[in-house]
Parts: structure tokens; C-alpha cells; sequence
């Protein structure tokens, strides 16, 4: 498939075609002509460095029982999930490099799983994030909870949630040939806003949870003479909830708005294309997080690389409660 033929532009019937507009700005074309070949390193590079870090995130929760609280569980159901959007990401990176087209409905048939996963992925954040407020806030009932039952409903009970989504996406599926087979490409323009709309929810109740959490630490910090406990929490919320605001809530940022800002169907083929790198550093920053501010899973994923001796009191000057609980 040439660049020609694959660029969208807009027709006086408003629709895409297949040629580009010759009024457009070189910039313009250079980015369009560079999308497949830079999403496909972008695609690959992250492949390489955010499934080799979930893989030792859920190696060694599944070795250690250190992690294996509910907090640990659910990272590695997210762990898991990061994976799989990464692996679907390949389906991108052949289009993108083949030049094979591709019409949406076959695209949308081949990124359904995809689709249906990364939005199981986004609520997920927002299972940890929950799981992080009862762990502050009802902590005697909190242990008690059976941490099977509690995980699988946490993390699969809004499954309904991408399923209607997907029935309303075919529902609207059109033959019409696109750039890149990802997501919001796979999309209509209705189906998009739908989408952003959801997941900027999602978003903002994330950081509206971790912002409760922070104002409830701080409140526990002046209430107890425990503040190094406190600040050790707060700090390690504080790079978590940054590397998701930089990643996941950019990406969508992305998708969702660029609408907003322009009607140049180039310009919002890029911005929609390019927004896979910030979801890519989404799906890998877990371990990376994890290994830089949680001391129980450094050491953890320091054993299972062999670069430290295994030691039978493992955790025991970890700080306690919350931070047991949490392994954050």
C-alpha cells in the first residue's frame, strides 16, 4: 500500500478517501510518511522492555509469598493484561510495515480482543487504586477478605462495560480503508468520542481515589507519630499516580480530544497514531515503578535475576500494615 493511498483526507461529503490534499503542509505528509516505521520500532522496542518487566512481576509474585496479598494479585492480573495489549500491538506493527490495506471491519475483527482487554486494563487501575483506599480506610475488614473472590471481582466484574462497547462498535462498522489497524482507527468518529468519554472517566476517578488517599495519609501522618510509614506511602502513591498521568491518561488525552482542535483528518491520524507510544509506556512501566520504589519487590526481582542471594527474613524490616498489605 503507497503513502498515497493510505492517507485520509475529506471529501466536500465529508467522508475519508484515499488520496492526500496537496494543500497540506509538508510537515504534515513527513509525520504521515513516517508513522508506519516509527510505531513499528516504537511497537517492538516496548515489546521487548514491558514484557520482559511483567513477566518478572508475575514470576515473582507466583515464587514469592511475600506478594502474594491482594494488591500483588491484581498487579498481576494488570501485569498480564499490559502484556497481552502489547502483543496485540504487533497486529499495528504488520500493517503499518506490510502496506497491506486493511478496511475497518476487518481491522475491528482483528482488535475486538485487543479492544475488550485494554478496557478490562484501564479498570484494573482503578481496582488498585480501590484496593489502596480500603487498605487505608477499613483495614480489620479488608484482611479478612478472601483474596480470590475479592481479586476476581475486582478486576472482571466490569466486564460488561467493554462487551456493550464492542456490540455498539459493530453495530456501526464500515468497509472503509484506513491508515493503521489500532484502536481509535478502527473506530467511527462517534464510537471514539464514546470511548475517550469512558476512559477519561475512568481516568479522573483514578486520580480522584489516589487523591483521597493522599489527603487521608496525610491526615493518618498528623494523627500518628508514625509519619515515616506516611511519607513512605505518599511518596510511593506520588510516582505511580505521575507515570499513569504521563502514560495512559496522555494517550487517551490524545485519542479523545484531538477532535476537539481540528477537522484535518491528517492531523487527527497522527495524533491518534502516535498516542500508541504513551499507552506502550503504560503497559510497561509496572515493574520498572515497582523495582525503583517498593523494596520488598527489588529484592524479589533481584533473587529471581540472580543478582542476590535468597534470604529466608525477606520482607521482615519492611514497613508493616499498610505497606504489607499494599507491598507498595
Amino acid at each position: 500500500m503507497s503513502l498515497s493511498t493510505a492517507i485520509p483526507t475529506t471529501t466536500s461529503s465529508g467522508a475519508s478517501s484515499g488520496a492526500p490534499d496537496e494543500n497540506d503542509p509538508w510537515l504534515l505528509n513527513t509525520l504521515a510518511t513516517a508513522v508506519p516505521g516509527t510505531i513499528g520500532v516504537v511497537i517492538i522496542v516496548f515489546n521487548l522492555i514491558g514484557n520482559f518487566g511483567n513477566f518478572n512481576v508475575i514470576a515473582a509474585t507466583w515464587r514469592s509469598k511475600n506478594l502474594q496479598s491482594k494488591h500483588g494479585w491484581l498487579l498481576v492480573i494488570l501485569c498480564s493484561e499490559h502484556s497481552l495489549c502489547l502483543l496485540f500491538e504487533f497486529i499495528n506493527v504488520y500493517f503499518a510495515l506490510s502496506g497491506v490495506q486493511i478496511t475497518r471491519r476487518s481491522c475491528l475483527l482483528y482488535l475486538s480482543p485487543y479492544i475488550f482487554i485494554s478496557f478490562l486494563q484501564s479498570t484494573t487501575f482503578i481496582a488498585l487504586a480501590i484496593d489502596v483506599l480500603l487498605s487505608f480506610t477499613v483495614v480489620s475488614r479488608y484482611q479478612k477478605w478472601q483474596t480470590t473472590g475479592y481479586c476476581s471481582v475486582m478486576a472482571f466484574s466490569p466486564c460488561i462495560l467493554p462487551i456493550a462497547f464492542l456490540t455498539r462498535l459493530w453495530s456501526q462498522v464500515s468497509d472503509e480503508i484506513i491508515f493503521l489497524c489500532n484502536p481509535p482507527l478502527s473506530m467511527d468518529a462517534k464510537a471514539v468520542n464514546i470511548w475517550g468519554g469512558l476512559i477519561t472517566s475512568i481516568n479522573i476517578t483514578i486520580l480522584l481515589i489516589y487523591g483521597y488517599v493522599y489527603f487521608y495519609s496525610h491526615q493518618t501522618k498528623k494523627r500518628t507519630s508514625d509519619s515515616k510509614m506516611a511519607e513512605k506511602i505518599m511518596r510511593s502513591l506520588t510516582i505511580l499516580v505521575m507515570v499513569f498521568c504521563f502514560s495512559w491518561v496522555t494517550c487517551m488525552g490524545m485519542v479523545f480530544l484531538v477532535d476537539y482542535f481540528t477537522e484535518n483528518p491528517i492531523i487527527i491520524m497522527l495524533v491518534r497514531s502516535y498516542a500508541v507510544i504513551f499507552a506502550a509506556i503504560s503497559y510497561s512501566q509496572t515493574f520498572y515503578v515497582y523495582y525503583i520504589r517498593s523494596e520488598m519487590y527489588r529484592k524479589e526481582f533481584k533473587k529471581q535475576m540472580c543478582c542476590e542471594k535468597a534470604d529466608a527474613a525477606t520482607g521482615g524490616s519492611v514497613i508493616r500494615i499498610v505497606s504489607r498489605s499494599t507491598n507498595i
